[in-house]
């Protein structure tokens, strides 16, 4: 399905340009030297990798906020959905400033998978949008796939979104939770009237902008900064620095969460129309 795109406002575009990076602005915990001096001589081969490989590299881009039960079932899940993938991928990954064991568990999971699992934690909880910029900041792929962390979202659609892309010639798909498998009052109700109003002031007209599942060239994506809540506006702020027919909407499995606990309410709403 192709977005619909009226005709867009200057003003979004300019202060987008204006303003500054999220992970400038705020501090982003990197290993020690002794650490990083290990990651660069472990990632070497990946880089060469990447250079020489004929199939566009992928990057996917997870923030993550109190998720430790997940983190485990989260980083297999999209290893398994991965085997099948013939180009290079990474996995980066950002700590939003939990409070949990989540930071352990993402540092657990690069011992076990790898250096190609990147981890990154934010001085303290800026919010989805800050890590999410977060982590855009550290991608190195040609496509770029961003998904949240409670497993709601299904990593085996990262690979169909991708495809859809490549054979389109898209610069963006987003995924359309066709079938959503949330709470109609506390989750399904402020999506609704979120997309309805994003939608009539940005003139960009899809499902589901609340989905976090989507696929972006880094071309294109790379052009933008995100802040405050706005990882909601990211189709509008694309059709701002391309054509609204690169831009199609998939439908795309959604999954009940089984472990830790929503972050979402009706009090998001009310940030939406800030925003």
């Amino acid at each position: 399905m192709k977005a619909r795109t009226d005709v867009p406002s200057y003003f979004f575009y300019t202060f987008l340009q204006s303003s500054l990076t999220i992970s400038r602005f705020f501090g982003v915990h990197v290993p020690a030297a002794s650490d990083q001096n290990s990651f660069k001589s472990n990632c070497q081969d990946q880089v060469d990798i990447w250079r020489d490989s004929d199939q566009a590299s992928l990057s996917i881009v997870i923030p993550v906020y109190n998720e430790a039960e997940n983190i485990p079932r989260l980083v297999a899940a999209v290893h398994d959905a991965m085997e099948t993938h013939a180009g290079a991928w990474e996995l980066v990954i950002v700590n939003d400033g939990s409070t949990d064991a989540t930071w352990d568990e993402l540092k657990a999971a690069q011992r076990k998978y790898g250096m190609h699992l990147r981890i990154f934690e934010l001085n303290r909880n800026f919010g989805q949008t800050a890590a999410l910029q977060a982590g855009l900041d550290q991608a190195r792929g040609e496509i770029v796939a961003t998904m949240d962390g409670d497993l709601q979202n299904d990593p085996k659609d990262i690979a169909r979104l991708t495809q859809h892309l490549m054979e389109q010639d898209l610069d963006m798909v987003s995924g359309w939770r066709e079938n959503r498998q949330d709470k109609a009052l506390s989750r399904r109700l402020p999506s609704f009237l979120a997309n309805r109003l994003i939608g009539k002031v940005t003139g960009v007209r899809l499902r589901d902008y609340g989905c976090s599942l989507k696929v972006y060239r880094a071309s294109v994506i790379d052009r933008l900064v995100l802040f405050g809540d706005m990882h909601r506006f990211i189709p509008a702020w694309v059709a701002l620095t391309t054509r609204s027919s690169k831009i199609q909407e998939l439908p795309v499995r959604h999954h009940p969460r089984i472990a830790g606990e929503t972050k979402y309410n009706l009090n998001r709403v009310s940030a939406v129309i800030i925003d």
